[in-house]
């Protein structure tokens, strides 16, 4: 049922979905796998050194936390 839809098996490959299929219908099947692979690879990449630079931070301020905040 998922063909039917046309919807990915996650919401992150979405993009993957919409761009891809096309390019991969046109005849360039590894072209879309070279774009996904190195899209992928550059979002974690920066959202590991982001993670890396705000840690700190974010240990902080969950440490601040009280119960109020946690309830909500």
């Amino acid at each position: 049922m998922p063909q039917f839809f046309r919807v990915p098996g996650t919401p992150a490959a979405v993009v993957t979905l919409f761009d891809g299929n096309p390019i991969s219908k046109s005849g360039n099947p590894g072209m879309a796998l070279g774009y996904s692979l190195y899209s992928s690879f550059v979002g974690g990449l920066i959202g590991a050194i982001v993670l890396m630079f705000l840690t700190n931070h974010l240990s902080r301020l969950a440490i601040n936390l009280a119960d109020p905040e946690l309830f909500s």
